[in-house]
């Protein structure tokens, strides 16, 4: 079932135009059926702006998502926001400290100190290949879990548009989990 609302100072013909179709109105037919959904409407100029109202499974309106959806999408928007804000700190850490690392292990008096002691060249490059390395694998975890998040983000997005040409309502994306949908009583 889908739901809009009623605009500021739209009258019952423009919403029943907006939500069927223009001129859906002038049909005897729809705006009965129309009514029937929305008993509510037969007091319309008393009903204010962000009424609720039913519309028919034919309806060209996209609908208004549900206010616990809503904040449920905006609060999880949120934590995605946090969580990239944390991975590109660490990110920025790690680079900082492997930075650090190599500038001490090329410092002049280090490399010096490492020439005076023979066998000590290997230890020394075997750190700073260990350094590289570690760096690598984090940049590559990080650049996984930021297209993750990426795609988590065009998921949030997409959550509550509904399916092209109308339909029955908003759905998820395909690969989404059900987890938190309900349908309506008889519904497939």
């Amino acid at each position: 079932m889908n739901i809009t609302t009623i605009n500021d100072k739209e009258s019952l013909d423009e919403l029943i135009d907006r939500v069927q179709g223009p001129g859906a109105s002038k049909n005897a037919d729809v705006r009965a059926a129309f009514l029937k959904l929305n008993p509510h409407l037969a007091d319309f100029a008393q009903l204010p702006a962000g009424t609720p109202v039913v519309l028919p499974s034919n309806s060209t309106a996209a609908p208004v998502p549900d206010v616990r959806t809503q904040n449920a999408i905006a609060q999880t928007q949120q934590a995605v926001t946090v969580i990239r804000g944390d991975l590109d700190a660490g990110t920025a850490r790690s680079k900082a400290n492997a930075d650090a690392t190599t500038a001490l292990l090329n410092d002049p008096k280090v490399v010096d100190a490492v020439h005076a002691r023979s066998g000590a060249e290997p230890a020394r490059a075997g750190v700073l290949q260990a350094v590289a390395d570690e760096q690598k694998q984090w940049n590559d975890t990080q650049a996984e879990i930021a297209g993750a998040l990426t795609g988590f983000e065009e998921t949030l997005k997409n959550w509550n548009v509904p399916p092209p040409g109308g339909g029955d309502g908003p759905t998820p994306p395909p690969d989404a989990p059900p987890v938190g949908r309900r349908r309506a009583v008889g519904s497939q």
